[in-house]
């Protein structure tokens, strides 16, 4: 259903182009009492005011704060600045909010729509249409999102075809990049995907120095076009992907890590570039928990005849023993940091010991969402055939809850897809182990609900979006085992609880305090390995 269409006039003239925009952008300006045209779907919230155009927000948070379309004439001469100079005419429908000029108006410039659309949960597109009524020389900007400055603290910024920058400092050096066509947004929480389906592409403003909005901002996203001649048209379409990364890791972290891992080298020979074994051995000494030392006298310890150390497949069909050697099975969850993963497993490597490594793919070193599309880090490929390569056995980490919110991906259609890819690389995974996400967990869910095996069939609702669970066995996927199905005695690792302030030898204690015969699991997390001595 379509609302009714609001006529909304005009209230000055004339500005140089500097007074127009900050005029613009600085506090509200007195029009009236008139209610702004506002969409609210799919838990977005577009409101249109014409003293700043368009804001827009996701579940309460802002993520644009203002826009701006300028037809204008050099010397800086504004023919036509729409939310303020000529009148408007909003149209608000079910999933989409609209301005055009006013048929009854007069302006140099004639928009014959410019607004959101809502598509879905996660995504909108934006589009702008108008052209020139008279015979001047003009161009147009669309400032297209005004991102508020506090939003994108400890955040990246990747535009296509380039590396990450993060966001340092407070905007006296300001940020640069090319024009663009993608550009992905990576914050604290959230992250945006930016994509030009149509018209110029877009460039970048970095106006934290200059605080328009009563707070230091960024003017985000700005595209230009030359209309020359009566008639001439500019148009734009964008598409624009929000998420909140439920389950991603500290962003100052992330960022950190993303300047070793985005290299293209980071797997080749030392002819090519540093070597694997020199990035390993540099990127270990990252603070953990424990050192590699610790883990060292940990692997000692296992090689003792007292226990069986095996991978997680082999530990699910291997037989129940009296009397006989510990049975344990070797876990590991890269839940980030994988360069020390591979640390892991050169020292396991030399200890002669056997192990399971779980990837998690929902963790910022292993994928990018780039327009909707997941888009795999070619380092996780190469890490997944390393560890495959040295004899180690590979299995995912499953954090479906959060793919289905954040991704809108069907559990069931994602983890075939997963499976699929190592496939297609050679590498046999035999199993899965839910990831212990804190956003999932406080929902009243739990990842590994996913397979029926659990017993927890239901439906996950999540901004208007239903998401099933618990319909397939684990066998249906081809998998073997899930590793919180496995049969063992005891379960230990280096989030145990008793270890808490304790050194490596407490849990060298709990191993050894095993019944002989029984089995365990002990589960590590290699960013909790690797502190300097």
């Amino acid at each position: 259903m379509i609302a009714p269409r609001r006529r909304l006039g005009p209230k000055f003239s004339n500005l140089a182009a500097s007074a127009v925009l900050a005029l613009f952008l600085s506090a509200p300006l007195a029009f009236g009492e008139a209610p702004s045209p506002t969409l609210n779907a799919h838990g977005w919230t577009i409101q249109w005011k014409n003293d700043r155009g368009f804001s827009l927000a996701h579940s309460g948070k802002t993520l644009s704060a203002a826009s701006l379309l300028l037809c204008m004439e050099p010397p800086w001469k504004s023919h036509w600045f729409y939310p303020v100079k000529t009148p408007v005419v909003a149209t608000t429908g079910a999933s989409s909010l609209q301005i055009a000029s006013d048929p009854s108006g007069e302006s140099v410039f004639s928009v014959s729509t410019y607004g959101w659309e809502v598509l879905s949960p996660g995504r909108l597109v934006c589009r702008v249409r108008g052209e020139l009524t008279k015979e001047v020389t003009a161009f147009v900007t669309h400032v297209f999102l005004t991102v508020p400055a506090a939003l994108l603290t400890c955040a990246q910024i990747t535009a296509q075809g380039s590396a990450p920058v993060p966001v340092t400092g407070d905007g006296s050096s300001p940020l640069a990049f090319a024009p663009a066509r993608a550009w992905r947004i990576q914050g604290n929480g959230f992250h945006l995907a930016i994509r030009v389906t149509g018209g110029p592409d877009l460039i970048w403003q970095d106006r934290r120095m200059k605080p328009y909005l009563g707070e230091r901002s960024f003017i985000l996203m700005e595209a230009k076009g030359f209309p020359v001649a009566k008639g001439a048209s500019y148009s734009q379409e964008i598409e624009l992907e929000y998420g909140a990364e439920l389950a991603a890791a500290p962003l100052p972290m992330a960022v950190e890590k993303e300047a070793v891992l985005r290299t293209s080298d980071f797997f080749a020979p030392a002819a090519q570039g540093p070597g694997l074994e020199a990035l390993a051995e540099g990127e270990s000494a990252y603070d953990g928990v424990f050192s590699w030392d610790d883990y060292r006298l940990l692997l000692a310890e296992l090689r003792k005849p007292r226990y069986k150390v095996a991978t997680l497949g082999e530990f699910s069909t291997a037989p129940a023993s009296e009397g006989g050697a510990v049975l344990v099975g070797m876990r590991h969850d890269i839940d980030s940091h994988p360069e020390k993963a591979l640390a892991m497993a050169r020292i396991e490597k030399e200890a002669g010991l056997p192990s399971t490594y779980f990837i998690l793919h929902s963790a910022p070193y292993y994928a990018k969402f780039i327009g909707g599309r997941l888009e795999r880090k070619a380092p996780v490929e190469a890490l997944a055939r390393f560890l495959a390569k040295e004899g180690f056995e590979l299995g995912i980490h499953t954090d479906l809850f959060s793919m289905m919110w954040n991704r809108h991906y069907s559990p069931a259609a994602f983890l075939r897809e997963e499976l699929a890819q190592y496939a297609a690389m050679g590498i046999p995974v035999k199993g899965a182990a839910a990831h212990g996400d804190g956003a999932v967990i406080a929902a009243g869910l739990n990842n590994m609900w996913i397979f029926s095996e659990f017993g927890k069939k239901g439906t996950a609702v999540r901004d208007g979006e239903r998401f099933p669970y618990g319909e397939s066995p684990i066998s249906e996927f081809g998998l073997a085992y899930e590793a919180y199905l496995l049969n063992r005695d005891v379960n230990t690792g280096d989030i145990d609880s008793r270890l808490k302030g304790k050194p490596v030898a407490a849990l060298i204690d709990l191993l050894a305090a095993i019944p002989a015969g029984r089995r365990a699991i002990l589960l590590t997390h290699p960013e909790h390995w690797g502190k300097k001595p």
